[in-house]
Order: structure tokens, then sequence, then C-alpha cells
């Protein structure tokens, strides 16, 4: 009997443990995903002051800041290649340093000028990483 007692507390304290496990890695995606949304508004906007390379590096930089400790590992990885795609997209921008101005806007105007369609695929790698990140929400929340 005493055996059987144990056996289903310690079933239940398992239980409680995935449920904080699971509000732990929820609440860290929801952090995470909220300070995405600012950064990418302002990186949308601050290459109408500066570079679209510098305002990448800047917002990649701003992403690697953040704390992805209590974030399920599924989930980091899929937002470190989003943020690998992103840093892999600076050298194909450089170019276009001297345009300013909303990024899609400057987005449209260097996959207009894209004769060989690197940066069109680059830019469908961007959102197909994106995609994981989707994912891997919808698995936790």
């Amino acid at each position: 009997m005493k055996k059987l007692l144990l056996l289903i507390l310690i079933t239940i304290g398992c239980a409680q443990s995935e449920r904080n496990k699971a509000k732990q890695y929820t609440s860290c995606i929801d952090i995470i995903l909220k300070e995405d949304s600012r950064l990418g508004n302002i990186r949308n906007h601050a290459c109408e002051e500066i570079s679209l390379e510098q305002t990448i590096i800047n917002y990649t930089d701003s992403l690697l800041g953040l704390d992805f400790s209590e974030c399920p590992k599924p989930f980091t990885g899929a937002f470190l290649n989003h943020i690998e795609a992103w840093v892999n997209t600076i050298e194909l921008v450089t170019p276009y340093d001297s345009i300013r101005g909303e990024m899609h806007e400057l987005f449209d105007i260097i996959i207009a000028d894209d004769t060989d369609s690197i940066f069109s695929n680059q830019v469908k790698v961007i959102w197909s990483t994106w995609d994981s990140i989707e994912y891997q929400r919808a698995r936790y929340n």
C-alpha cells in the first residue's frame, strides 16, 4: 500500500512539474515573440535613417541578446535559424546601402533588381524560418 501511495504521489508530482514546465515554455515563447515584434517594428523603420545592412545587424544583434534559457530547445533552435537567415541577408543588401525607406519597400526595390533571384530566395528562407517558429509556438501553446 505504501508503494502504491508513493507511486501516486510521484505521478502527481511529475504531472505538476510538467504543467509548470509548459507554463514556463509558453511564457518564454510569448516574451520572445513580443520582443521580436517590438524589434521588428524598429527594424522596419530604422532603414529610413540608416543603411539596410546596419538595420539588419542591429536587429539580429538585439535578437541574439534575448534570453532563451527558459524556452524549449526546438523553439530556440527555430528562432536561431531565423536569426541566421537574417544574418545571411546582410551581404546581399550591402550594395544597396545608399537607399533609404521602410524595409519592405526597400526589399521590393532589391527584388525588382534581383536578376539572379538570390535575394528573392533568401527572403523566402526568412519566411520559411518564421514558419518554423510559428510551428514551434503552436506546439507549446
